[in-house]
């Protein structure tokens, strides 16, 4: 009686997914091989995902999420000699973090693998390209560096916007309504078409207007 065939050899890939507060829930891995979309799963509570691969293909995975950043990393698992084929393969530890997108950061460069990952012929396991990997790590410092200014910037824009709205109610309390104005203009112009400045000014306007027809009145009486 023949044996029954052995199946394949799969080489199995798991990891973890956080953000900067930890686990992330609810990212998608999705594996692709050239165009076609070979499985998708999805991260629990844990942040912990896990798929398997066929031998003798180049496979891109994506990590994504909304509003948040997407990374990529590859794995080729060409190029193993026929004999070591048929043997198990320990699982393949691909963790990765992402985050939260800043607008007007550039992050097109991530649209490239953080990480390559292929068989080592003189370990006989897969690991990873560490001169690219390091490459990688510098150009997502870079893009975090951008970030950090970006909103830092914004603090910024924000702290000056809120003083120069407090100062504008303050003398709007005083009645001194050509400082109002001037404060919630300059409110305006750190936060364009900002609906509460906006509100504020025609509040204040109302306000000249109507101090300027008692005026009138008072005077024509």
């Amino acid at each position: 009686q023949e044996a029954p065939p052995q199946a394949p050899v799969m080489l199995p890939v798991q990891g973890k997914i956080e953000d900067d507060n930890g686990s992330l829930n609810g990212a998608m891995i999705t594996v692709n091989q050239g165009s076609r979309v070979v499985s998708t799963v999805v991260t629990g509570s844990d942040g912990k995902y896990s798929f398997q691969l066929p031998l003798g293909g180049d496979y891109i995975i994506s990590i994504s999420k909304p509003e948040m950043v997407t990374k990529k990393y590859s794995i080729t698992t060409r190029g193993i000699p026929p004999e070591r084929a048929l043997e198990s393969f320990a699982a393949l530890e691909a963790s990765a973090s992402i985050w939260k997108k800043v607008d007007g950061v550039d992050y097109s460069a991530l649209n490239q693998p953080a990480v390559k990952f292929q068989y080592n012929p003189d370990k006989q396991v897969f690991d990873y390209d560490k001169a690219y990997l390091e490459q990688m790590q510098g150009v997502i410092a870079g893009i975090r560096e951008q970030e950090a200014a970006i909103l830092k910037k914004n603090k910024d824009l924000e702290k000056n916007y809120q003083a120069a709205i407090k100062e504008g109610d303050k003398a709007f309390g005083k009645k001194d309504y050509p400082a109002a104005l001037s404060q919630y203009n300059q409110a305006l112009s750190l936060k364009k078409d900002d609906a509460v400045a906006k509100q504020k000014i025609d509040q204040t306007n109302q306000a000249m207007k109507a101090d300027a027809d008692a005026a009138k009145a008072k005077a024509d009486a």
